[in-house]
């Protein structure tokens, strides 16, 4: 049996998530979107808990950062996490098409 691992989501994180899932239900006016979107996302926490280290690092830079950073494409967003001797840290949920750099995190 895999041992336990600590899951959590910056306040950050949560926020982008929830403003994601608001847009495409209230301003896209399409809530199967926005369910079909939180399902993936579901999924994709339920695959990082099981194998963390599994997705490939993000070649993104974070100074002094703590985290292994990697991520794992959700549609067409990205879910950034970093990795620690503490567990598993889910740090952001962005548009795949943005450009990214460490000042996001």
């Amino acid at each position: 049996m895999q041992p336990k691992i600590k899951f959590t989501i910056t306040d950050i994180a949560k926020a982008d998530i929830e403003h994601t899932l608001t847009y495409i239900e209230e301003q896209l006016k399409n809530a199967k979107a926005a369910r079909d979107l939180y399902g993936k996302i579901r999924d994709a926490f339920g695959r990082i808990a099981l194998f963390p280290s599994a997705q490939p690092k993000s070649a993104l830079v974070i100074p002094d950062s703590p985290y292994d950073l990697r991520k794992v494409p959700v549609g067409n967003y990205i879910l950034y996490y970093g990795l620690s001797e503490d567990g598993v840290t889910i740090l952001r949920f962005i548009y795949g098409g943005r450009s990214v750099d460490g000042k996001y995190f």
